[in-house]
């Protein structure tokens, strides 16, 4: 059996200095490090701290932060990409007002100006999560007058990609909410908990799910990381053509080439330091991976 060991004298810690009351995480330059999002209600602000990929010995400090101006207590943060550019955004909820703030992520450690989504009270936890399968994140908020507020996606890459959401009633005091699959039908389900009345509330997931194409098996993709060329290899009998696409952090196709042959190099030489998303698709079906250039 194999143990799990965490050595307590191993810490890589930075002096934040303004009481954050939540944390997040996630890679927000694609650059292949993990950053921070901390909220900080006292300085009405959300601080995203972009990890120093290359300085092993402190990767996190105040240095590397960017701030992000708020109004009204920040309390808690979620991440998510809620206009499918392959960069993750942010859904911050404010304690002291009766909406969501949204930041959308514009590359090269800046973020835009905040949008903003009205709840019917002021929020307590935001999510966001694809409950209907089609790759697009609902955004799930509890609320101080016994509400779930869910926001489904519409597909708009615009402001209008939220409009006016389905409110259940939850029980007294809703804290803290979870999403996963509880009974096995493939749906992320929500489960919430409520602090008023000790209860736990399942809210199970009867959306239709978007259809998604079949995934291609038997492809290999090497190296990854890759400096000079990318290798792509088909295993499996083809059962036609396959084009292979190679996008950006923002979503822009940079490479397009279609493959006939079992192995093909894809070249990578050209193209800057970072991640990219590459997509090959046939008539079968589908595949994606995420690539490290370098």
């Amino acid at each position: 059996m194999t143990s799990t060991q965490i050595n307590p004298n191993i810490i890589d810690s930075f002096h934040y200095g303004y009481g954050p009351s939540s944390v997040a995480i996630d890679d927000f330059d694609r650059d292949g490090t993990t950053d921070i999002v901390l909220t900080n209600p006292g300085g009405n602000e959300v601080d995203v701290c972009f990890a120093r990929k290359y300085n092993p010995y402190q990767l996190w400090d105040k240095s590397s932060t960017v701030r992000l101006a708020t109004s009204s207590r920040p309390i808690q943060v979620a991440t998510g990409d809620v206009n499918s550019d392959y960069l993750p955004d942010l859904a911050v909820a404010q304690e002291g007002s009766s909406d969501i703030i949204v930041f959308l992520n514009l590359k090269a450690q800046q973020f835009g100006a905040q949008v903003s989504y009205a709840l019917s009270a002021a929020p307590r936890q935001v999510l966001l999560t694809d409950l209907n399968g089609d790759n697009q994140p609902e955004m799930l908020v509890l609320t101080a007058d016994n509400k779930l507020q869910v926001f489904q996606h519409t597909g708009a890459r615009d402001v209008t990609r939220y409009g006016t959401p389905m409110q259940l009633a939850t029980g007294d005091n809703p804290t803290t909410m979870q999403v996963r699959d509880m009974n096995g039908d493939q749906r992320p389900d929500v489960v919430v908990a409520c602090a008023g009345d000790n209860t736990v509330r399942i809210y199970l997931n009867q959306s239709v799910l978007a259809t998604r194409p079949q995934q291609l098996a038997g492809i290999e993709v090497y190296p990854n990381p890759a400096t000079d060329q990318l290798t792509i290899t088909r295993l499996a009998t083809p059962g036609g053509p396959l084009t292979a696409v190679l996008l950006d952090a923002l979503g822009r196709e940079v490479r397009r080439r279609e493959l006939s042959a079992p192995q093909v190099a894809l070249s990578v030489a050209d193209l800057p330091r970072g991640v990219y998303v590459l997509r090959l698709t046939a008539a079968e079906g589908v595949f994606s991976q995420r690539i490290v250039v370098q």
